[in-house]
């Protein structure tokens, strides 16, 4: 029978993603066809379909599974990855991307069986669902993208996040109200198939996110990160300014007056790329099974917001921004013992 770690399925669609994602970052500025295929399945698809097959697993325990347990987070990665290849052969990559998120869902279901948590259920399934009702809809390919950031990887990382790094802030994920951007963002949802102002709510799901998540303490999250030091402190002082970071872009998205391509690029970088580079410091090693060099400084999270605010008005600024931010987190979080001897800090 089929035995299986999830960890070795998500390193799998993880290391797809970022295969594909740094030839797309760096076509942005002379294929933006290839850039918005590679980037947009990459980062709003594959990447965040990985990291949640581990963490909904690491929900219920750590041992392999089994049968049919451990072949949907295959087909979810394998359909995923396979949507790129349809995608740059001009192939139904739409069809591929809602099959992965069937399969996804079907995972997901297989976690929660027998549950016993305060957090409702229905949070946990939310991501996948949403994502497969959202990808059905009758838009075209650039606002197809859009809609997988708000509704699969948007709704994923405030998942993730309020399961998570909300305790830093004093939230409790098992109280109701936490799960309320969840709610507005299905409001968005139903806005999508029924004709209103879908981009507007699904935005304000993400503002209500860190409403709830308590992004008003994180000053003093970041001043007690700073004073406890070491790579504990470093770790609250990284996350709260990370949330700070990702913030402004995410408001500014709601700017009427920007255009469609600003405002998908506002929440890849601003939002879905900032939590990216947020957490994958913190969960990639505990799936990897590496351990990496960290100095926890902001930088890489502070730059890729700049560049997402720069975005709609200097472009050239806000892609050398981006690399400059993956730059820094690849020097910053790289192995131990890569470039040199490892030598803690604080």
């Amino acid at each position: 029978m089929l035995s299986i770690k999830l960890s070795r399925i998500s390193t799998i669609g993880i290391a797809f993603s970022v295969v594909i994602v740094l030839p797309g970052l760096v076509s942005a500025r002379f294929s933006p066809d290839f850039h918005l295929g590679l980037v947009g399945l990459g980062a709003g698809l594959i990447f965040p379909l990985s990291m949640y097959i581990t963490f909904t697993g690491s929900l219920k325990s750590g041992r392999p599974r089994r049968g049919l347990e451990a072949l949907l987070p295959i087909m979810a990665v394998a359909l995923a990855s396979s949507s790129v290849i349809a995608y740059l052969a001009g192939g139904p990559f739409r069809l591929l991307a809602s099959s992965s998120l069937i399969a996804l869902l079907g995972h997901t279901l297989m976690q929660v069986r027998g549950w016993r948590r305060g957090e409702p259920r229905l949070a946990i399934l939310y991501p996948p669902l949403a994502g497969l009702a959202s990808s059905l809809c009758d838009c075209s390919t650039v606002e197809w993208m859009l809609v997988l950031a708000l509704f699969f990887a948007g709704a994923m990382v405030i998942v993730v996040s309020l399961f998570t790094v909300s305790r830093n802030y004093g939230v409790k994920p098992s109280r109701i109200f936490v799960w309320t951007p969840l709610a507005l963002n299905a409001a968005g949802l139903a806005a999508l198939h029924l004709g209103g102002p879908w981009t507007l709510l699904g935005v304000a799901s993400m503002i209500l996110y860190f409403a709830v998540l308590g992004v008003y303490k994180a000053p003093q999250v970041l001043a007690r990160g700073l004073s406890i030091g070491g790579p504990g402190g470093g770790a609250l002082a990284y996350t709260s300014a990370s949330h700070l970071a990702s913030l402004a872009p995410t408001l500014l998205a709601l700017y009427p007056g920007l255009d469609l391509l600003s405002r998908l690029h506002l929440i890849y970088i601003g939002f879905i790329g900032v939590h990216i580079f947020l957490h994958a410091p913190l969960m990639l090693p505990q799936i990897l099974r590496i351990k990496l060099s960290k100095t926890y400084t902001p930088l890489p999270t502070v730059l890729l917001a700049a560049a997402a605010l720069a975005r709609p008005w200097y472009g050239e600024l806000s892609y050398l921004l981006v690399l400059a931010s993956l730059a820094v987190l690849l020097a910053q979080f790289r192995p131990q013992g890569f470039l040199g001897p490892h030598r803690p800090r604080g």
